[in-house]
């Protein structure tokens, strides 16, 4: 597409199953705005000129089973603070690599992400980077196989738990 794949903002609800999301001059998805919502499953979302996903502007969205890849900037970018009832990202057994920035950004003040059983690799940057005061929690992600570290924790006031990951090579 000459913009993003797919947009989901002004208190717009969506589900996306099964969609090959390719090709785009900007995101592949992005979802916007506070009472946004969207489920992302079973997805492709790849070569993108911009990140994969991008969630911002207290927007929520749960990705589960997707293969985000070979995107010019980031596979997942959080930003912007979310609503303080949910976390505005929750990404679970996503296959997440060989994107040119890193595989998932978590970023700004109130931006939370809980990633649970992801695969995280082969990426051109670092697998998973928060920054800009963001918050994640990791729980059995499988971290790999990225150009720079696998795990990036930046800036004061940014802060994740860990538990059961796998980060390595």
């Amino acid at each position: 597409g000459k913009d993003v794949g797919m947009f989901i903002l002004a208190k717009g609800h969506a589900t996306l199953e099964n969609n090959d999301i390719h090709s785009n001059t900007a995101a592949g998805f992005v979802v916007e705005d506070e009472g946004s919502d969207a489920v992302l499953r079973g997805n492709r979302i790849h070569d993108g000129k911009k990140s994969g996903a991008f969630i911002c502007a207290k927007a929520h969205a749960t990705l589960e089973n997707n293969d985000i890849h070979s995107n010019t900037l980031d596979g997942v970018q959080v930003k912007d603070p979310g609503s303080p009832a949910k976390a505005p990202a929750t990404l679970e057994n996503n296959d997440i690599h060989s994107n040119t920035l890193a595989g998932v950004q978590v970023q700004d003040e109130g931006s939370d992400a809980v990633l649970r059983g992801n695969r995280i690799h082969d990426g051109k940057d670092v697998g998973m980077f928060i920054l800009a005061k963001g918050h994640a929690t990791l729980e059995n992600n499988d971290i790999h196989s990225n150009t720079a570290a696998g795990f990036v924790v930046e800036d004061e006031g940014s802060d994740a738990v860990l538990r059961g990951n796998r980060i390595h090579d």
